[in-house]
């Protein structure tokens, strides 16, 4: 039996050649070391925390 796919499923590559353009692209971005990651991390844990159920950290030594 072949299922459809979902209408919000990403599209796979369907060839090598689409998957080598991909790798492509995550290496560029790999390779940027323009330090939006560094700078952006702080504010994304921070929401992370502020909004978790528990009482527990997400993150080792993240507490406010």
């Amino acid at each position: 039996m072949n299922v459809p796919p979902q209408a919000n499923e990403p599209a796979c590559p369907r060839s090598k050649g689409d998957a080598a353009e991909v790798l492509k692209l995550v290496e560029k971005w790999l390779a940027e070391g323009n330090g939006y990651d560094a700078s952006v991390w702080p504010v994304i844990m921070r929401d992370i925390e502020g909004n978790r159920i528990s009482n527990r950290y997400r993150f080792k030594g993240s507490n406010p």
